[in-house]
């Protein structure tokens, strides 16, 4: 669709079909725009990859790709975030004790494995834990931090970013520790600055909660 900034209203610009890549778009989950405007990225469910779209002048979208994401078969729920330099994608999926971090071609938006974090594995120095189910990740407004939730885990989980891309555990916030109850399948994560503060909201479905976290 073509959003009009002046008015709001929104008017039909394409239609994308499975035959319009390769037979590959079945089930899409989740759509982000890198942020310089050049690709389109969408998580086929039908045979676990990502897809790839060049984006042109007009907005339309020509399919290019499919990347192997690594993700195990039969799975759903699978979110994914980009940097706003456009140079790394990060993806989980709710059903899985993994997420991935892919370098972006910044020449033709292609994907490649960086590397791959999973519960149970050291990560800094500190063991990664409770990262059963990854819901959503949110990136810092600084980028140099990630935020995932953990729907069967119970948590969110906190990563330092470094400045290739590369990311280190650093903090664990989980149900019934510190003070904070209702903290049950983590979902929905964003956050936004107010002043000098900054804050993590995170949905917590099965309490039918929604918590505020400062970020410090």
């Amino acid at each position: 669709f073509n959003y009009d900034k002046n008015s709001g209203i929104i008017s039909l610009v394409q239609t994308l079909e499975n035959s319009d890549a390769d037979n590959n778009f079945n089930f899409p989950e989740d759509i982000k725009i890198s942020p310089n405007g050049q690709w389109l990225y969408t998580f086929n469910q039908s045979d676990y990859t990502l897809l790839k779209f060049d984006r042109q002048p007009d907005g339309t979208l020509i399919y290019d790709s499919a990347a192997d994401t690594g993700l195990p078969s039969g799975i759903v729920g699978q979110h994914f975030i980009i940097s706003d330099d456009s140079e790394d994608l990060y993806a989980g999926t709710r059903f899985g004790e993994s997420f991935y971090h892919y370098k972006i071609n910044q020449v033709n938006g292609h994907l490649s494995l960086q590397n791959t974090y999973t519960n149970n594995t050291n990560s800094g120095g500190n063991t990664i834990t409770t990262m059963n189910g990854v819901d959503s990740l949110w990136l810092s407004e600084d980028q140099a931090h990630l935020y995932l939730t953990t729907f069967s885990g119970d948590s969110m989980l906190m990563f330092t970013r470094a400045a290739n891309g590369d990311l280190t555990y650093t903090q664990k916030i989980e149900n019934n520790t510190g003070g904070i109850t209702g903290f049950e399948n983590t979902e929905i994560i964003n956050g936004f600055t107010s002043g000098n503060d900054s804050f993590v909201i995170v949905q917590a479905s099965s309490s039918n909660r929604i918590l505020s976290l400062i970020h410090i």
